[in-house]
């Protein structure tokens, strides 16, 4: 979450660009792209609210898809 976090600050408090911010975090633009992009999504921007800790935001960023059981999946038609 460090660099989540990181990216976040970079992009709204220094206003550096997807590639800025990927050099100074050593990571792909497209995972800053993903970043900003899933903080775009949770409405989450920079400052963070004081009420969000790494647990948080790692839920709201990157959700848990929920199971779904086996006998409810779709099968596949091997036929064709």
């Amino acid at each position: 979450m460090r660099k989540v976090k990181e990216a976040l600050r970079l992009k709204f408090s220094c206003g550096l660009s997807v590639s800025g911010i990927a050099r100074s975090l050593c990571v792909a633009r497209s995972t800053v792209s993903e970043y900003l992009s899933r903080a775009d999504s949770a409405g989450i921007s920079w400052p963070l609210p004081s009420d969000i800790d790494d647990d948080a935001l790692q839920r709201l960023l990157f959700p848990l898809f929920p199971s779904v059981p086996s006998s409810t999946r779709a099968v596949p038609d091997f036929a064709d």
